[in-house]
């Protein structure tokens, strides 16, 4: 889905404030990540941010002068005209270009025992996406992907969300739900049987039982002060909940990520707060 970034003056402020030290930086209409089209990440409202701002780096190798290492990051921005929940996305998009930038001390040790440089040009990346929801005039939520290959037998995915409200703190699980000793109950419930439908055992992120034992509630859904996306990639849109598990938190690489969406209606009869939406 594509929404056409607006001709403000915030455009010219997220400009000036892209990221330092990039090979390239700008704002561009706004291209959100692809999202399954069947899940609340694809029929949610994503007219949350006005604009996408990418930042591109090349890390070059010495002995291979061909070969680079790209590191991409594309994150929103217009949420809030440069303020609070602007600058706690932009933080974030900071710290994935810095783990992604600076890549030729690699460089030169990966190529320095290859013997064809041109067969292994631009072979290794760090590729940052995001997609911006609108869950209610008060929470906007992020949902960023990682792809990145630096060798071995496949590449990498990681899954991370942002659920902020207006002053840029991330929404509590105490947010969400304000008698968690019940509602986790329930709520680990649905995530168990969902998740079990075609399974042998619930996913590697809560703990791994065997699906139809009853399991204990995990430890990442015990009561406590944590952030909602804690609970397993956790991302409100205004259509509930969705938990995003990557592949090795979900159960391996071959099988694959965890989308699960849970209805606001029924987070709601969980004992969720109906005043987020």
């Amino acid at each position: 889905m594509r929404y056409v970034a607006s001709a403000s003056q915030f455009a010219a402020a997220a400009l000036s404030a892209a990221l330092p030290l990039v090979f390239w930086s700008g704002v561009l209409s706004a291209q959100w990540m692809e999202v399954d089209a069947q899940s609340f990440l694809g029929r949610a409202d994503r007219s949350g941010a006005l604009l996408a701002v990418k930042a591109e780096a090349l890390s070059y190798s010495k002995s291979c002068p061909k070969a680079f290492f790209r590191s991409t990051v594309v994150y929103p921005q217009g949420f809030d005209d440069g303020g609070p929940v602007d600058r706690a996305v932009k933080a974030k998009a900071d710290e994935y270009y810095r783990d992604g930038s600076g890549q030729e001390s690699f460089m030169d040790q990966e190529y320095e025992i290859r013997q064809d440089c041109e067969s292994l040009e631009d072979t290794y990346y760090n590729n940052v996406q995001s997609s911006p929801y609108r869950v209610s005039p008060k929470i906007v939520s992020v949902l960023f992907l990682t792809d990145s290959y630096t060798g071995g037998a496949h590449m990498q995915l990681i899954t991370e969300v942002m659920n902020l409200v207006p002053d840029g703190r991330p929404v509590l699980v105490s947010d969400l739900f304000p008698n968690q000793a019940r509602s986790l109950q329930l709520f680990w419930e649905r995530i168990a049987r969902d998740a079990c439908v075609g399974r042998d055992t619930v996913p590697n992120f809560y703990g791994g039982a065997a699906c139809g034992t009853s399991p204990p509630l995990p430890e990442p859904l015990q009561p406590g002060g944590g952030a909602l996306e804690g609970l397993g990639g956790a991302l409100l849109t205004q259509l509930g909940l969705t938990i995003n598990l990557d592949p090795d938190m979900a159960w391996s690489f071959a099988e694959g990520e965890l989308t699960l969406d849970i209805p606001k209606n029924d987070l709601i009869a969980m004992g969720a707060s109906p005043e987020l939406w």
